[in-house]
């Protein structure tokens, strides 16, 4: 599980998830971690459960977890103060296009992607909402600043910072 931490007020924080309903591929963790590690200056990895990257101020972490069904969750988390926001984008970017073109490789495989929501993991939410992760991969071009988007878990229309939603073009 991800740690739901409170986040400090200069900092932004993005969770995605993938979520494979049985086990992930045999050593595909393993795999993940040697894409992935091009894109750090520094990096750690821990067996076949978690990886930790930084670079310019930017980290990275990556947790394979078992879900409470018999399946698992490949959690991507990145953290950088909101200064820092396009590199931010561009090393969480960098992981989950290798992810991708990893995931690729296993045919039929099934596996959904999500977006934790940025409401739900500020307010410590036990079991934050979690919106489809296709977002990343939207060729919106333009967003205003504050987007109006319907968490269940808050019931009603919130309103987030486009930036922690969709990688800036």
């Amino acid at each position: 599980q991800v740690s739901y931490h409170t986040l400090p007020s200069n900092e932004y924080q993005i969770i995605m998830k993938f979520v494979f309903p049985s086990d992930i591929p045999q050593g595909l963790f393993g795999r993940i971690a040697v894409k992935c590690r091009r894109h750090a200056s520094s990096y750690t990895y821990h067996s076949t459960m978690c990886l930790a990257a930084e670079r310019h101020g930017v980290t990275i972490t990556c947790v394979n977890t078992s879900t409470s069904t018999g399946g698992n969750c490949l959690t991507v988390c990145t953290r950088a103060i909101k200064d820092k926001l396009l590199p931010m984008w561009r090393m969480l970017l960098a992981f989950l296009n290798e992810i991708e073109e990893l995931l690729s490789q296993w045919q039929g495989l099934l596996f959904y992607r999500y977006l934790v929501c940025p409401h739900c993991f500020l307010a410590n939410e036990t079991a934050p909402f979690h919106f489809l992760g296709e977002w990343y991969k939207a060729s919106i071009t333009r967003l205003p600043e504050i987007v109006k988007i319907a968490c269940p878990v808050a019931r009603g229309l919130l309103g987030f910072t486009s930036k922690l939603l969709y990688p800036p073009k």
